[in-house]
């Protein structure tokens, strides 16, 4: 959470947190406080999520729903692993960009205790970050 939040300060640019859960919810409010100016998302459905993200300029998260979802919405998007590899999860495009940890990952068991993910420098999200944008302008 202290890292999204110093990469939304980073980044100075609308951003908006999405929420699956209660528990998400209240990552992205911890977030919130971090960086004020950013926005949380009212619960989505679906087809919600599918509508907003379609009007993103760019997507940053995990290996999850919506970072392929912007994949697959050709969105510039940056997804971010840990304990899951990268290469099986991912189609690299000059918009849809990957970062991986330093972890070992072993793709035939996912170590659900592997929280390197975190270890990721929030400079070379923000770098990733501002180069997407630059190429969406």
């Amino acid at each position: 959470m202290e890292n999204f939040g110093q990469l939304a300060l980073a980044l100075d640019a609308n951003i908006t947190l999405l929420w699956g859960n209660e528990k998400e919810k209240i990552m992205a409010e911890k977030i919130q406080q971090i960086a004020p100016e950013v926005t949380l998302s009212a619960q989505l459905s679906l087809g919600e999520l599918k509508a907003f993200i379609g009007q993103m300029n760019l997507v940053i998260g995990g290996d999850t729903g919506p970072t392929h979802m912007a994949w697959a919405l050709n969105i510039p998007s940056i997804t971010l692993f840990g304990s899951t590899p990268g290469y099986r999860n991912t189609y690299l495009t000059k918009i849809n960009k990957i970062i991986e940890s330093n972890s070992k990952v072993n793709p035939n068991k996912i170590n659900k205790d592997d929280m390197s993910i975190q270890t990721i420098e929030v400079d070379n999200i923000t770098n990733t970050a501002k180069e997407l944008l630059f190429l969406t302008d």
